[in-house]
């Protein structure tokens, strides 16, 4: 993907801003390289306890021990680079479960890159083994009439805030708002050759390019979900 080539090559990084593309990975090749560095430890992860005891092993990695949840008899759990900020999922697991780009490292487990691609895959095989799951958003009954509702520029970063607020009133969220259209939506291509519009913006004294927050709609959506996965907010079953 053009923009994940523009990112790297400018040194720009999921850790830095976790919604600037659509994927979570950038760096493929660095996460697998990072996940077989640390196998030693990865390959002793079977389960919730097991992973809280190895995620203070790792050095090259952050792993997510709430995270945890299960496609059939696999466990899944979050990972990140600790030099990059890119994401993917691990898993004891040998067995293929349809990702694109996973990796079955030697030590005998699997890696698999949180792609765009894959989140889609992700959300299907996830509803498939738990219909109510809420891992994803999913217009349920309340939605409608007791939810918050949070604009598009309640970024990423402030997930884990959103999230105490939904476990401690009981509440769903309603995100990704109104503001879209209007200001998040570009074609990264274009942006990479400088061809967006410019929109004037006088307050500030001159003009900005169309898409100026500096984030995809689908980063934003992808990041956000992972976010509250790495808290172990699904657990609470709040759409």
């Amino acid at each position: 993907m053009a923009i994940n080539e523009f990112l790297l090559k400018s040194n720009i990084l999921i850790k830095d801003n976790p919604a600037i593309s659509p994927d979570l990975t950038l760096d493929t090749a660095g996460l697998f390289a990072a996940a077989q560095a640390e196998g030693a430890t990865l390959q002793t992860i079977v389960d919730k306890k097991t992973a809280e005891a190895g995620a203070k092993m790792l050095e090259k990695l952050v792993l997510r021990p709430c995270s945890i949840f299960h496609l059939g008899t696999a466990a899944l759990f979050v990972i990140e680079s600790k030099a990059t900020g890119d994401c993917g999922l691990f898993t004891a697991s040998t067995a293929p479960l349809g990702f694109a780009d996973a990796k079955v490292v030697p030590g005998k487990f699997q890696v698999i890159p949180l792609v765009w691609q894959n989140i889609i895959t992700l959300k299907n095989l996830v509803l498939e083994h738990d219909p109510g799951s809420t891992i994803f958003p999913r217009a349920a009954e309340p939605l409608g009439r007791s939810s918050l509702g949070i604009g598009a520029r309640f970024t990423t970063l402030h997930w884990p805030a959103v999230a105490w607020v939904m476990k401690e009133l009981g509440l769903p969220l309603t995100a990704n708002q109104n503001s879209i259209p209007r200001e998040l939506v570009y074609d990264v291509d274009a942006m990479i050759g400088k061809r967006l519009a410019e929109v004037p913006f006088p307050f500030i004294g001159r003009s900005v390019p169309e898409g100026h927050q500096g984030q995809s709609v689908q980063g934003m959506s992808h990041a956000s979900i992972i976010e509250l996965l790495k808290l172990g907010f699904h657990r609470h079953r709040i759409p």
